[in-house]
């Protein structure tokens, strides 16, 4: 039997239990991926609410149903007996004939802080799943250069950067079968020629019909400068700009870029 070590709490049995499956892309999301070295305790944790904010897992459901939802309709695989179900929103009313959406009043109403509590868990679910498919793909996510992420996604400490891309126009450089089952590319060479791989301190993705970016290193705010004129020279033809999200709305949820 292969010892399992959690990425999370650095915990190994019998001080913590490996029992259950961790989704390293929410199930939600039909992510199919197996990271084995999270714990019972923390791969709970995601999916719970802690502190008054939402689980991290339906947060990253949440932003991203509508835009995988909106493609496999394009396929046919939404409705009865699909790939998924007609999305459904805990935090959204969406108009899917217009391809609308805006934060529920209810939600709002008794928690003015509800958009930025949402916003956060999103980031942090974000940092989750790039932490956990660098284990599942790399094996190397136990590294303590990665100690300021597990503060942030696992311990809600401190504030980590989430950069989001805005494309030029409606164009996805993405097949059927990542839509079905996301994952976060980690080889350089599977990666599209506008995407930054070689820096240390930051890695790109393109996931369901979005491109962000991730800060790998502690330090990463020394290189920022440096990072985003390579970045947005390499997509200049294909992006307009980009941006630190702030609030959720800073993303084209829907993908308007397409109508």
């Amino acid at each position: 039997m292969i010892e399992c070590k959690c990425i999370w709490c650095s915990r190994s049995y019998p001080s913590v239990t490996f029992n259950k499956l961790a989704h390293s892309i929410p199930q939600s999301l039909l992510g199919k991926h197996i990271c084995k070295n999270v714990c019972d305790e923390c791969n709970h944790y995601f999916g719970t609410w802690n502190n008054k904010k939402p689980p991290i897992e339906v947060a990253l459901r949440e932003v991203f149903i509508i835009s995988q939802t909106r493609f496999l309709k394009a396929t046919d695989d939404v409705g009865k007996n699909k790939t998924m179900a007609r999305p459904k929103s805990e935090y959204f009313d969406i108009d899917h004939r217009k391809m609308k959406l805006e934060l529920k009043k209810s939600k709002t109403r008794f928690d003015s802080d509800f958009k930025y509590k949402l916003t956060r868990q999103f980031k942090r679910g974000f940092y989750k799943m790039y932490l956990e498919e660098l284990e599942r793909q790399m094996g190397t996510a136990h590294s303590s250069q990665y100690d300021f992420i597990r503060e942030f996604a696992r311990y809600d400490l401190n504030d980590l950067p989430l950069f989001y891309f805005y494309k030029s126009w409606g164009v996805i450089a993405a097949t059927e079968e990542t839509f079905k089952n996301p994952s976060l590319e980690m080889d350089k060479e599977m990666k599209m020629m506008y995407l930054v791989s070689e820096s240390r301190y930051f890695n790109e993705f393109e996931f369901i019909g979005h491109t962000f970016s991730v800060a790998t290193h502690q330090n990463w705010k020394y290189h920022f400068q440096s990072y985003q004129s390579h970045s947005l020279e390499l997509k200049r033809e294909f992006y307009r700009g980009m941006k630190a999200i702030d609030s959720l709305f800073d993303i084209d949820l829907a993908l308007r870029v397409f109508d």
